[in-house]
């Protein structure tokens, strides 16, 4: 259930984090692109006043596996919320959802800590994962415009049921809101540059993606793209402007 112990007016800690996916040999594996998901979201939330710390993959990687991956996980990321923190939220894909899903059930979670999962995944099938998990809410689709709604929700200890594009628990009960609309492009090129300031200094890291636009223009039946037919692209200024944001940290990754 959604902790009703935050106070109004308080200022908000929140946690990213998306863990690595694992390898044929059961061992979390290093991917050579960054997740800018985790990098792009914790400026949206620093522009709103938040506090945002972020666990890359990159750091379970190399963590020392002295007994399995989903352990070592756990026990990062429990060291990582003695820090004391309002919101953890995970970024979850198909690759990484079983290891998220054991591990958020692993962890002995406070009882005024709200636990979000977000990302594709976990999009589709929001209500399993709800039941399944010790999460409190799903994230549907993109979530940069709902992150920011739902933690002021969350801080004003206000009702969530106005915010669209989520799934949360209620009680015994799973509530699932309105599918909130696709960002359009003048909300996609408001948002801050992506948060590079966070990565770690020790990373595996060859490749800085940059992000031009969103959605696709067809509906071909097997993908899983939510937003067919609505491809956004971002104008000529903004891309520049995103790629040269993406040049300027070049040196966090080619070490």
């Amino acid at each position: 259930m959604i902790p009703l112990s935050y106070r109004p007016g308080g200022n908000m800690n929140i946690l990213l984090i998306s863990l690595p996916e694992k390898n044929k040999d059961m061992k979390l594996e290093a991917t050579e692109v960054l997740p800018l998901a985790l990098y792009s979201l914790s400026s949206v939330l620093k522009c709103q006043g938040y506090e945002v710390s972020i666990i890359d993959p990159c750091e379970f990687v190399y963590l020392d596996e002295k007994e399995n991956a989903e352990t070592t996980c756990v026990t990062l990321i429990e060291e990582c919320l003695e820090e004391g923190y309002d919101i953890v939220g995970f970024s979850v894909n198909t690759f990484n959802w079983g290891i998220t899903k054991t591990v958020v059930n692993q962890i002995s979670w406070k009882k005024n800590t709200t636990v979000v999962l977000g990302g594709l995944h976990v999009s589709v099938f929001d209500e399993y994962s709800l039941l399944t998990t010790k999460a409190d809410i799903i994230m549907r689709g993109e979530g940069e415009l709902t992150w920011c709604e739902l933690v002021a929700t969350l801080k004003n200890v206000a009702p969530l049921d106005t915010i669209k594009g989520i799934t949360y628990k209620s009680g015994k009960n799973i509530i699932r809101n309105p599918d909130r609309g696709a960002m359009t492009i003048e909300d996609l090129e408001a948002l801050p540059l992506p948060d590079y300031e966070l990565l770690p200094i020790d990373n595996p890291y060859v490749e800085m993606p940059v992000e031009s636009s969103r959605g696709c223009q067809f509906s071909c039946s097997f993908c899983s793209i939510p937003h067919r037919h609505n491809w956004r692209g971002l104008c000529e200024i903004q891309v520049i402007e995103r790629v040269k944001h993406a040049k300027r940290h070049m040196k966090n990754i080619m070490r």
